[in-house]
C-alpha cells in the first residue's frame, strides 16, 4: 500500500501528542551524584517564590548535566552505597545569592565531596542590567557550568 507508511507516521504523531503518552526511552546513567543543599538568599529583594523558582532550576540544570540528585536527610552510608553502584563522584552544592551595586546579582556556590565532605572549591558568577528573573535565568547555568568545569564534572 503506498500510503500505509504516512498513516503509520500520521497515528505515531498523533499517539505522541495525547496527554499522559510516554515513550519507551532508557535514560543515560548519571554522570554524578549531587547532594544540592539549596539557595540562600542574601540580598533580601526577591520573593520567596523568586528563590523557589531558581532552585528549581537549578535542579534541573543539574539534572540536565547527568546528575541525580539524592534525597534530603540522606545518611552518609546511603550515600556510600549509591555512589558504589552507580561508580560515579558524589558533591554537595551549597548556593548563596548577593546584591551588587546598581541592582545585579552574584550566584556563589561552594562545592566539596559528598558524603565525605572535604572542600573542594567555591565558584561564583555575576549579572546585571535585567530584571531579576532575568539575572537568575542567566545566572543557573553559568554557575553549574562554572562548577562541572572547575570541579571536573565532565
Amino acid at each position: 500500500m503506498p500510503g500505509a507508511s504516512r498513516v503509520l507516521v500520521l497515528v505515531v504523531l498523533f499517539l505522541s501528542l495525547l496527554p499522559g503518552a510516554v515513550w519507551a526511552q532508557e535514560a543515560p546513567p548519571p554522570r554524578l551524584y549531587v547532594a544540592f543543599g539549596g539557595l540562600k538568599d542574601t540580598t533580601g529583594s526577591l520573593s520567596v517564590e523568586q528563590v523557589r523558582a531558581t532552585e528549581a532550576l537549578m535542579r534541573d540544570e543539574l539534572t540536565r548535566r547527568g546528575a541525580l540528585l539524592a534525597p534530603e536527610q540522606e545518611s552518609p552510608e546511603q550515600a556510600k552505597k549509591v555512589l558504589r553502584k552507580l561508580k560515579v563522584s558524589g558533591y554537595r552544592l551549597l548556593a548563596k545569592l548577593h546584591s551588587l551595586p546598581g541592582g545585579g546579582l552574584r550566584l556563589s556556590m561552594v562545592c566539596s565531596r559528598y558524603p565525605a565532605g572535604s572542600l573542594l572549591g567555591n565558584v561564583e558568577v555575576k549579572a546585571s542590567g535585567g530584571e531579576p528573573d532575568e539575572l537568575l535565568e542567566a545566572l543557573v547555568p553559568a554557575v553549574i557550568g562554572e562548577a562541572a568545569g572547575a570541579f571536573q564534572w565532565n
